[in-house]
């Protein structure tokens, strides 16, 4: 059980020690007759629908959301259902952190921590309502689940600027907005994973009404963690 003190390489060990239960809980997704009902009623083509997340406690006490996806019933048939796992978690009576794996490539993978304080920027910025913690979270991850491939500031020649301001910097583009972000080279190498903070949300308004705004808040936020990553 992730309990406060924890370390990241801690954190990531416990959500390791808790997969094969994962493994039953997406076993136990695809096994369920009223998802394969709906698919082969609803999604005979290939259209894609995100099932309303589950959630379920590990035999260590470990928190999870799942997210089901169905790509359609010809993918569904030959594969099953996707099924996307984050853990969360609270230190004390703080907000919500919550970590995944990420997929680097076909054969590599990281993970992921999101802060109580890129949640709160996905709030003020988007949602722009009071809602419990929680419920944002699983909003968060239901509405954005899917993004596009992570791109590191200094693999475009237009952002290498970026790059000197804030090194191992990344972004990536989900349907609601962008996650800002930086790779931590000390855990990376500590846990033998690549390690990434999803730092701060903005929406595409921001970055058209300028610059400027983002950069302040990566700053803050990135300035945050590097005070934080030691004791979260």
């Amino acid at each position: 059980m992730i309990t406060r003190g924890m370390n990241i390489k801690e954190i990531i060990k416990e959500y390791e020690i808790d997969e094969a239960e994962m493994i039953e809980q997406h076993v136990k997704v695809n096994e369920d007759k009223n998802y394969r009902r709906f698919i082969m009623q609803n999604l005979r083509g290939n259209k894609t629908w995100i099932f309303k997340p589950r959630h379920f406690k590990s035999r260590r006490g470990n928190n999870y959301m799942i997210i089901p996806v169905s790509r359609g019933y010809p993918q569904y048939k030959k594969y099953g259902l996707e099924v996307h796992t984050y853990l969360y978690y609270r230190i004390d009576d703080s907000n919500y952190y919550v970590v995944s794996q990420t997929d680097i490539d076909d054969n590599t993978y990281g993970y992921t921590f999101y802060n109580p304080h890129f949640f709160n920027r996905y709030q003020e910025r988007l949602v722009q309502k009071d809602i419990p913690r929680l419920e944002l979270i699983t909003r968060f991850f239901k509405e954005n689940y899917e993004k596009s491939v992570m791109r590191f500031f200094n693999s475009m020649p237009e952002l290498k600027w970026l790059e000197e301001k804030y090194p191992n910097g990344y972004y990536s583009y989900g349907p609601e907005g962008i996650t800002l972000g930086t790779m931590s080279e000390k855990w990376s190498i500590e846990c033998e994973r690549a390690v990434f903070f999803a730092n701060t949300f903005i929406t595409r308004d921001m970055i058209k009404e300028g610059q400027k705004e983002i950069m302040e808040s990566m700053k803050e936020v990135i300035e945050e963690w590097k005070q934080k990553e030691e004791r979260i």
